[in-house]
């Protein structure tokens, strides 16, 4: 083996290549690194906004219960509560039809179920828009037993954007005589 032999120009040419291919191939890899984490960040981004919105849906896209009648049957009990509502302050249209209710407390039953009447569409456009949500018999009270005097009811109005509005009901203490009462 020569030690004093120096290196000639063609090894280090071969030298180089080998360098570029490495370099080349570092490349490559960095690029399609840095393009992963850009579809990944873009992904996440636009996960990140439809939640938002979803999120600011079920804030926003709300009814406000405006008031609340009960009609007293004729056993004394109130058998069908009218709820008119509004949309909410900041609310887009809220289409009452596909809403649902969900009765707790005192002579309810379990299953929820809505009845919108009023207008056809039931599709509550503006602030100012009225809508009308009964809730009766099956639908929430107890067929035949109804709500009596001193019982609390609370309703939970879920729109289909998911924003939910709960309003408690209270009954007079004393319904005799009268045909609708303010709950």
């Amino acid at each position: 083996m020569d030690l004093g032999r120096r290196h000639g120009e063609d090894d280090r040419a071969q030298v180089g290549v080998e360098l570029l291919v490495v370099f080349i191939a570092a490349v490559l890899v960095a690029a399609i690194a840095a393009s992963l984490l850009l579809n990944t960040a873009l992904a996440l981004q636009a996960q990140a906004e439809e939640t938002g919105e979803e999120s600011l849906d079920q804030l926003t896209e709300r009814v406000q219960v405006v008031s609340a009648l009960g009609e007293v049957g004729d056993d004394g009990t109130i058998e069908t509560v009218k709820l008119r509502v509004r949309t909410a302050p900041g609310a887009d249209s809220v289409d009452l039809g596909s809403a649902s209710v969900q009765t707790v407390g005192d002579g309810v039953e379990p299953s929820p179920s809505v009845e919108v009447v009023g207008d056809d569409d039931a599709v509550l456009t503006e602030g100012s828009d009225i809508g009308y949500v009964r809730i009766y018999g099956e639908a929430g009270l107890d067929e035949g037993e109804g709500l009596s005097p001193g019982d609390e009811v609370t309703v939970r109005l879920t729109t289909a954007a998911g924003a939910t509005t709960t309003h408690t009901l209270r009954v007079p203490e004393t319904l005799a005589g009268e045909s609708v009462v303010e709950l």
